[in-house]
């Protein structure tokens, strides 16, 4: 009997398109041990990420996750729909946006450090956004439009008419053996699947923060190439700005109210010439 796959992706997460036929989306989850300075000088907490599926947890630090499933009859191939409520830096940043060349790369280097993890999805899902925020606006950088309205706080990944899934892990220094998970409905007819990216740990100094927000979106920055981040360094550098985040809008005269208290919010990305990103699978054999 088939069952149905649903994927649940919350924090700072940036899907980003890539030209694998098979495994059309790459999700990754940036953060490191340690703080990191953003571009606009401001500390960038420590992240943790992992998945839970009906109570069990995988810490996913490190990792590769290729998802694997096997569909009772073939749905055909159609491009990937993301949600229009998920972020897409692509228009705030425009042609600023442009992704380190060795982001989804299989060794490091040439992928930076700051991939945490990184989540392939197969070809045949539906994305959508069952949880969004409206009021909010993220401005925009050189050329870029500012994104304005509902904003995706979780988006979801559904596989529907499944025979198998499996998430298969991989240790991106090879320093365990490569695990896999059966994604097996309890009910037989569903697994649900959540996948998070939080932080490790906050300031508990009001010193350490500005304006009573939470950083965590300026991650989506350190994704971008070398070219591309110097470029933004000189333009806030130029107008004494902030990197733009999620803020909420007051509904009176649309002007900017406050800033998000809470900004994890995931993100699409591309680089702005193509909208795919060459991607490089792991070497792990398959059938």
């Amino acid at each position: 009997m088939s069952f149905n796959l649903e994927l649940n992706f919350s924090g700072i997460a940036a899907f980003i398109p890539t030209d694998d036929y098979d495994y059309p989306i790459a999700v990754v989850m940036p953060g490191l041990d340690r703080e990191k300075t953003s571009l606009d000088d401001e500390e960038l907490c420590p992240h943790n990420s992992y998945l839970d599926w009906t109570g069990r947890k995988r810490a996913l630090k490190g990792r590769f996750v290729t998802l694997e499933v096997d569909y009772e009859q073939s749905p055909g191939y159609l491009p990937p729909q993301l949600p229009k409520e998920l972020i897409n830096l692509g228009i705030t940043l425009k042609e600023l946006c442009v992704l380190d060349p060795g982001l989804l790369k299989y060794t490091s280097p040439p992928r930076p450090e700051l991939v945490m993890t990184r989540i392939l999805l197969p070809a045949g899902a539906e994305y959508t956004a069952p949880q969004n925020n409206p009021g909010w606006k993220v401005d925009p950088l050189g050329n870029g439009h500012a994104v304005e309205g509902a904003i995706a706080h979780t988006v979801s990944v559904r596989y529907t008419g499944l025979t198998s899934a499996t998430a298969c892990l991989e240790a991106m220094d090879d320093s365990v053996e490569p695990e896999e998970l059966p994604l097996i409905p309890d009910d037989g007819t569903e697994v649900i699947v959540n996948f998070t990216n939080t932080c490790k740990e906050l300031p508990s100094s009001p010193k350490h923060r500005k304006g009573l927000r939470d950083r965590d979106f300026k991650w989506y920055y350190e994704l971008l190439s070398h070219e591309a981040k110097d470029k933004i360094a000189e333009i806030i550098d130029r107008d004494s700005r902030d990197l733009p985040i999620p803020r909420r809008m007051n509904p009176m005269n649309q002007s900017i109210m406050t800033v998000a208290i809470f900004d994890c919010y995931p993100g699409q990305m591309g680089n702005y010439t193509s909208a795919q990103v060459p991607l490089q699978r792991s070497k792990r054999p398959r059938d």
